[in-house]
């Protein structure tokens, strides 16, 4: 063989009723999935009810036209503890960790290759040096069409020390090019002036992510949505699609509490995101590569900073001490919720006490020790 798993395992124990009549079935999760999935030999079964069993409830839909219908997750109902970590004993030169962030994991260096799998968590700083694999972060319209944002979110998370990867789909593309359109026409309506330098998100995407792909709309899921607004449904369909843990956006309040539950994700501001991800290092590194080849101002890095806080308070802020001699400037009025979700802005984990709640962020991402 020339591949080893190692990673979590669980069990997923679904419940749904028809006709009056409850029904359960139970299906291996994690580990235990994939190796039967690639027909590796496993030890334990994750349905003999010694590990992790999670809980959900589906419901019945049926598409518009009612040529099709389909279960979905409903609610989800809790977990009864168990084991969570298993590894298939064989050794081999290639390996796949999977990752469901219940934390625990560890295993020594490895030579060959590896594929970090996850779409819950990242590992912590130690297992990182040893595989460097991302977060999936997605970014809606508003923010990509924020040049100055768009453009830090991207150039920090090219830096060694970056734990994001970024992807938008072709719609978040196409709304955040009108709203830059928009905005030219308006500041050459206030101005007499026109933008010559502004790029369009699709020329930041081929300059800056060459090989990325635009995520696909997901209909089926943006179907099942309740709580989000209507314009932002089809951006958290895909980025639920494409397993991003992390919707970046100004418009936090579209994205409905119960929606971002049930799919196990955060909505996020620029500001907060980037307070919160960017190291020192890459916030100087990103602002001294923004500045290349400007012909106007910001001339400095140190002004760059102080013309950032008045937008972005809470990174600027976290920032200060960089740039001792630097005022920043008075704050804007913020509108409308920093933060709302399930899990951690930072390592994608499960926020679960009060203040992690709140702020969107687990108690280690805080203090920096994750």
């Amino acid at each position: 063989m020339t591949i080893s798993v190692y990673g979590h395992t669980y069990a997923r124990v679904f419940t749904y009723t028809e006709n009056g009549v409850h029904n359960e079935f139970s299906v291996p999760g994690g580990a235990d999935l994939l190796c039967r999935l690639l027909r590796l030999p496993f030890g334990l079964p994750a349905e003999t009810g010694a590990y992790r069993r999670e809980y959900a409830e589906l419901k019945h839909y049926d598409d518009r036209q009612g040529k099709k219908d389909y279960y979905a997750i409903a609610r989800r109902m809790g977990f009864t503890d168990g084991m969570t970590q298993a590894r298939v004993a064989n050794e081999a030169p290639g390996l796949i960790v999977w990752d469901e962030g219940f934390g625990g994991l560890d295993f020594p260096p490895v030579q060959g290759p590896v594929l970090w799998a996850s779409n819950k968590a990242l590992p912590d700083r130690a297992l990182f040096d040893r595989v460097a694999k991302n977060c999936v972060l997605f970014l809606d319209a508003d923010v990509l069409a924020a040049p100055r944002m768009r453009t830090l979110i991207l150039i920090a998370g090219l830096h060694k020390d970056a734990r994001y990867k970024v992807c938008w789909s072709g719609l978040a593309e196409q709304q955040g090019n009108s709203a830059l359109l928009a905005q030219a026409a308006d500041h050459y309506r206030r101005t007499g002036e026109q933008w010559t330098r502004r790029l369009s998100v699709t020329d930041v995407r081929v300059k800056h992510l060459p090989d990325m792909r635009l995520v696909a709309e997901a209909p089926e899921v943006a179907e099942t949505l309740v709580d989000t607004a209507p314009t932002d449904r089809p951006i958290l369909a895909a980025a639920a699609a494409t397993q991003a843990r992390v919707v970046v956006t100004d418009n936090v309040a579209d994205f409905g509490r119960l929606d971002l539950q049930r799919l196990g994700m955060s909505a996020v501001t620029a500001d907060m995101f980037m307070a919160f991800n960017l190291t020192p290092g890459m916030y100087v590194d990103a602002l001294t590569r923004m500045l290349e080849g400007r012909v106007g101002p910001p001339y400095s890095v140190a002004e760059a900073h102080q013309s950032l806080s008045r937008t972005r308070p809470v990174l600027t802020s976290k920032m200060r001490d960089l740039f001792p001699d630097t005022e920043l400037e008075p704050a804007a009025k913020t509108v409308g919720p920093q933060f709302r979700g399930t899990v951690c802005i930072v390592c994608g984990r499960t926020l679960t006490d009060p203040i992690s709640q709140t702020v969107g962020v687990g108690p280690a991402c805080r203090t920096g020790q994750h």
